[in-house]
């Protein structure tokens, strides 16, 4: 319905309602600061944390990736690249999948996945 897409409560990728709506608009990853070095008991493996760490921040960047709001004490939302009449959403691989707004047809270019979501 049309008024949705002036419903916060409304998701208007998906038209769910943003608690059942699982797109990266509603639910973002969350990177923990946090938790970061934890099981580390040397200068060592906290150096091997943020290297691998400024690694995988270096992809995201490269990949189109940005920051969701602010940064918290302990978190920062991480959101895929948007793309023109489509919304991102998790794939059962791990990598980001993309749907067609307000449709239900998804695909993984990582995995090559291809799925329908439910209504």
């Amino acid at each position: 319905m049309e008024e949705d897409y002036n419903d916060p409560d409304i998701c208007p990728n998906t038209g769910k309602t943003r608690w059942e709506c699982s797109c990266f608009d509603c639910k973002p990853d969350i990177f923990r600061f946090k938790f970061l070095c934890i099981g580390c008991d040397d200068i060592d493996c906290v150096i091997g944390v943020l290297e691998g760490t400024l690694e995988r921040f270096r992809s995201w960047k490269e990949q189109g990736y940005t920051i969701g709001g602010g940064i918290a004490d302990d978190y920062m939302y991480i959101l895929p690249p948007k793309r023109e009449g489509f919304f991102a959403v998790s794939c059962s691989c791990g990598e980001v999948g993309y749907c067609e707004v307000r449709g239900s047809d998804c695909s993984c270019e990582s995995c090559g996945r291809v799925w329908t979501l439910p209504s």
